[in-house]
């Protein structure tokens, strides 16, 4: 069981997108390796190899297959997300850098105003 998760693994890591078709290529080659495993329960990773092709072999034929349109456009989208992600983390870095200058600022202020009253003693009256 753990070769085919390793196999399984290989090929879901060598797909550069994941997208509705590659949804469906992923679980049809799921599908063909359980299928496989139920069928020949003693096997190994190289028994998956000898029977599928190795996974970069199957990735490749499958991007060797799809248009190279949805291929494009589906990497330029994956870039877009990846660009807003940086710039949505870089402004709330500094935002929380702003914020604890300020705050830093202002707790310094503080501590002058209050080295002020340091000497002040109150004394009760009787």
């Amino acid at each position: 069981m753990n070769d085919s998760k390793q196999y399984l693994k290989k090929i879901r890591a060598l797909l550069p997108v994941w997208g509705s078709y590659e949804k469906r290529f992923y679980k049809d080659i799921q599908s063909n390796v359980t299928e496989f495993c139920n069928a020949h329960p003693d096997y190994t990773y190289a028994d998956l190899v000898h029977e599928f092709n190795s996974p970069e072999e199957n990735v490749s034929q499958y991007l060797t297959n799809i248009a190279p349109d949805y291929l494009s456009h589906k990497l330029s989208f994956k870039k877009y997300i990846k660009v807003t992600c940086v710039l949505l983390i870089s402004t709330i870095l500094i935002a929380v850098m702003s914020w604890n200058l300020f705050l830093y600022t202002a707790r310094r202020e503080f501590k002058e105003i209050m080295s002020q009253f340091d000497g002040t003693t109150i004394e009760e009256i009787q």
